[in-house]
């Protein structure tokens, strides 16, 4: 594949569905129905079940604030682990990727699924796609995950009435999901994605990481290593989206360390829409650090305050 091809967006788009794969025929998500709730000080954890398009069984979060200040609901998508959508939420897992309610205290209301595999929907076998691809051999895990999320925007929508566009932050893996789901859903206006940037070393494509039991993406016939090019997909998602791309400077999961300046050069010649963040610690989300992601998700500006 010629190299230069990859630089019109309209092209890389498409290989971008490529490497997603193809999403099977389903049909929409069914209603929510409350199953509980909860407060953590003034704030409102409501808890829900919806079957989606396949018939699985997605458990549903919304953090209702005490006053409602701004128009714009805000997905918050977990990292990998087991806790799923309880961690967004301060109920389990790491205290320093609690962001679902601080942000309901600021008056956004937060929504917050169990991803794949994760959460009440962790299977026996930990984190197997292989049932997935066994059914759909020409999908992929994260087109899985990315449809998951559709569907969420689609009930946000429908059963919420949440206006289309909607605000999206996440850590790890949820950083990945959300700049992925803004290159091919122009429903996401702005979003964090935190120690998310992943690209490939010579000869070792993190997508393919034993971290998983199976593939990230279809690979069926992938022309290319899409994680070589991260720069070009997180450009694409910047076309309809305000981005703030936070990198770590140490940071040692699968593969991830800060964009060359050649990749810098890249995105920033494709939009002016990202702004990039290089922080000289560990793979993290400091306190300091979600404080300006909130004020980058109310204002579109990001401005680090000293810890």
């Amino acid at each position: 594949m010629n190299d230069a091809n990859l630089l019109d967006l309209n092209y890389f788009r498409e290989q971008v569905k490529r490497a997603v794969g193809e999403t099977p025929q389903m049909a929409p998500p069914q209603p929510p129905a409350q199953i509980g709730e909860t407060r953590i000080e003034e704030i409102t954890l409501r808890e829900y079940h919806y079957i989606n398009g396949l018939g699985e069984t997605v458990g549903l979060t919304v953090a209702e604030p005490p006053q409602r200040r701004w128009s714009q609901p805000v997905i918050a998508i977990h990292q990998t682990n087991d806790c799923g959508r309880k961690e967004v939420f301060g109920l389990d897992g790491d205290p320093e990727l609690e962001y679902g309610v601080s942000l309901a205290k600021r008056g956004h209301r937060v929504f917050a699924t169990d991803m794949f595999l994760t959460g009440d929907r962790s299977p026996d076998r930990h984190w197997d796609a292989g049932p997935l691809y066994e059914a759909y051999p020409n999908w992929s895990m994260l087109g899985k995950m990315l449809q998951d999320m559709e569907d969420l925007m689609d009930t946000m929508h429908h059963a919420f009435h949440e206006p289309e566009k909607n605000h999206a932050i996440g850590h790890s893996m949820g950083g990945i999901v959300a700049y992925f789901l803004a290159a091919v859903d122009n429903r996401i206006s702005r979003a964090v994605c935190n120690a998310a940037y992943s690209q490939a070393v010579p000869g070792k494509d993190p997508w393919t990481a034993p971290h998983y039991t199976a593939r990230f993406l279809n690979d069926q016939d992938r022309s290319f290593c899409l994680a070589k090019h991260i720069d070009l997909l997180i450009s694409l998602a910047a076309i309809h989206c305000d981005l703030v791309l936070i990198c770590y400077a140490q940071d040692q999961i699968i593969e991830a360390p800060i964009p060359t300046p050649q990749a810098i050069n890249r995105m920033r010649t494709f939009s002016k829409r990202v702004q990039l963040v290089i922080q000289d610690g560990p793979h993290a989300f400091p306190q300091h650090v979600r404080e300006a992601s909130f004020a980058f998700l109310e204002s579109g500006l990001y401005d680090l305050p000293s810890e």
